[in-house]
């Protein structure tokens, strides 16, 4: 019954360990993609910036509307994009303005992509170790399933061993009693043929005389 509760208990921590492993991998998976994603959208910003191109504010909208930006990065965002469209309250900019503002921008979305993928490495490096911490310890409950499960079967066989041994023995048993009787019931009957035969033989000898 221990070896039993012992393998059974292996069995649902390996269980308990493979759900949790499993919700820790699409977690990972969720995160990396998303920082993933932040850092090719600020690629794909910086390039435009630098370009000049005319897709600059719906680059920059695409950063904007992420959850990992800080306010204060939204904020020179907002500005910038205000600036760039003539939008804003002071008059149009002036190209050396455009440049400096746009600088500014860059530099801090270099910043920020540095931070996602130094916050990208560390997700890695504990996917990793969770990885193969899940690995060790599947693989120590599986070989003490194995074992235990081996054990039992070995348990149970030896058991129907002793069963079939006892019913062998109790029927061998049964064949010497019956062997037993029946030569008992073959004495008795030779014996009482002979008694018949010398009771009959003494008859025919006080006849004779």
């Amino acid at each position: 019954e221990d070896l039993e509760a012992a393998v059974a208990s292996a069995e649902q921590e390996l269980k308990g360990a493979t759900g949790s492993r499993e919700e820790e991998k699409s977690d990972f998976d969720a995160v990396h993609a998303d920082l993933t994603e932040s850092v090719d959208a600020i690629d794909r910003a910086i390039a435009v910036l630098k370009s000049r191109d005319a897709d600059v504010p719906q680059s920059l909208l695409q950063l904007r509307n992420s959850p990992r930006f800080p306010a204060d990065a939204k904020a020179m965002i907002e500005s910038f994009i205000a600036m760039s469209s003539g939008s804003s309250e002071t008059a149009s900019p002036e190209a050396n303005a455009y440049e400096f503002q746009s600088g500014g921008v860059v530099s801090m979305l270099e910043k920020l992509r540095h931070k996602f993928q130094d916050q990208r490495l560390a997700v890695e490096k504990e996917e990793m170790n969770a990885k193969a911490n899940y690995g060790m310890l599947a693989q120590k409950l599986k070989d003490n399933i194995e074992e235990g499960s081996k054990r039992l079967s070995d348990k149970t066989a030896k058991k129907a061993q002793r069963q079939d041994d006892a019913a062998t023995a109790k029927g061998d048993l049964k064949t010497t009693e019956t062997t037993k009787a029946e030569d008992e019931k073959k004495l008795e009957d030779t014996l009482s043929s002979c008694h018949a035969k010398s009771v009959e033989f003494e008859q025919n000898q006080v006849l004779r005389a």
